[in-house]
């Protein structure tokens, strides 16, 4: 789907959802967490292997271990390719050094990484440095450092860096920017969650909610009713 000038993959629906092969034991993740997969480096500009070569080398490095798949039947099947085209792959891999005769795939020389592009470097994400929480002290310290465990956790149920930060500024929001409720409700949020995605899965197993990307919307309903129990207990 695309929303200006990005595209957002969305869950499987209807015939799409055969398209796919889930892992095992992977019932309880969010949805793009269920996948099947294998990786596979991006070609740089001075790679000399087109993109089927590269699915090639890469695959056989998958199935190393399984003489059923490092065949080039095998490789056909997996990805989907022809065998001619599988058995040209074969012949450019083994004629550069990357593959063996026996269809062993090799660690690529110093000078072919540079066929690879390298993981762009990116500044990690820390939900502490959105919130000025160094003036309460200890406390202030104890939630940062809570807030900045949240987010693996969350990004792999489908949430955005986006929004778990609006969650957050949702949250200290609805407790009128008072710390301490915020710094309660922190401390218990991970226990909070936890229900929340349970909670979130059962119900798409029973065929509700089946537009919702992640579970934000009921962590919000459920957000609401704790802070306002924090709140009225506070004012005791």
């Amino acid at each position: 789907m695309k929303n200006n000038q990005y595209w957002r993959a969305l869950e499987p629906a209807g015939e799409a959802t055969g398209w796919f092969k889930n892992r095992k034991d992977s019932g309880d993740q969010a949805w793009h967490r269920r996948f099947s997969y294998w990786w596979m480096a991006l070609r740089s500009k001075e790679s000399p292997l087109m993109v089927k070569q590269n699915a090639v080398y890469f695959k056989l490095l998958n199935v190393s271990g399984s003489a059923r798949w490092r065949c080039q039947e095998g490789l056909s099947k997996l990805l989907g390719l022809d065998r001619k085209t599988v058995r040209t792959a074969l012949v450019k891999l083994q004629s550069s050094g990357l593959v063996s005769n026996s269809l062993w795939p090799g660690e690529p020389t110093a000078g072919q990484l540079a066929w690879f592009r390298d993981k762009p470097k990116k500044r990690p994400f820390k939900l502490s440095d959105l919130f000025n929480l160094s003036k309460y002290g200890p406390d202030g310290e104890t939630t940062g450092t809570l807030l900045d465990r949240f987010v693996p956790t969350m990004i792999d149920a489908g949430y955005t860096e986006n929004q778990i930060t609006e969650f957050f500024d949702f949250a200290i929001d609805l407790g009128k920017r008072n710390f301490q409720v915020f710094y309660a409700f922190v401390t218990g949020f991970k226990e909070l969650f936890q229900k929340v995605e349970k909670d979130h899965h059962v119900n798409r197993a029973q065929g509700k909610f089946q537009k919702a990307k992640n579970s934000l919307g009921l962590l919000k309903s459920e957000a609401k009713k704790v802070i306002s129990r924090l709140r009225q207990r506070m004012k005791r």
